[in-house]
């Protein structure tokens, strides 16, 4: 996906994403995605409820499971279609806000469908993660990390540049406050 200047825009992108979604959604469903995502969202969603007792758990657990595996999919195909995309700002902007704000919020009509216990204390959890999973995940597959199709390495190679990755994650904004402080 890219532009004749190189760089997709973010319309160019949304419009790719919009006109073949069956070749996006389906086609390039990040798995990868779905599986980190999914184990994580399903731990959360089990410690959260436990207190209700471990069939109320186990079913959370397994609610967040089936949901997060598909959600995650489809918005590792939107965060990777949009790593490159231009300006950068509606790019995060997608990426970070609304597109976990909609995830968020279909989590939360889907747990209070299934009368979920404790249910505000997953989300509240979940959304934290969210926030710091979103700009994460984006920041990763900015570095060939967590991606699907033709750019994609061996998941294992993924997992062992985790480390180093969420360590240059973490030092990002430190760095980016420095240059802007000193004047860079």
């Amino acid at each position: 996906m890219s532009s004749t200047r190189g760089t997709p825009s973010v319309g160019e992108v949304l419009r790719e994403l919009a006109t073949h979604p069956a070749r996006y959604f389906l086609g390039g469903w990040n798995w990868k995605s779905a599986a980190v995502s999914g184990l994580l969202r399903a731990a959360i969603f089990f410690a959260t409820t436990f207190t209700a007792g471990l069939k109320a758990a186990l079913a959370a657990l397994t609610i967040e499971a089936a949901y997060r595996i598909v959600a995650s999919g489809f918005y590792g195909v939107a965060a990777q279609a949009l790593r490159h995309a231009r300006p950068q700002w509606q790019a995060a902007t997608l990426v970070m806000v609304v597109l976990p704000i909609l995830i968020q919020a279909l989590e939360l009509a889907v747990h209070w469908l299934a009368g979920t216990p404790h249910l505000w204390r997953g989300v509240i959890v979940s959304t934290i993660v969210a926030a710091f999973s979103s700009l994460f995940s984006w920041f990763a597959m900015q570095r060939g990390a967590f991606l699907v199709g033709d750019e994609a390495r061996p998941f294992w190679d993924d997992i062992k540049r985790y480390p180093a990755l969420l360590v240059e994650f973490l030092l990002a904004g430190p760095k980016w406050l420095w240059g802007a402080v000193a004047g860079r």
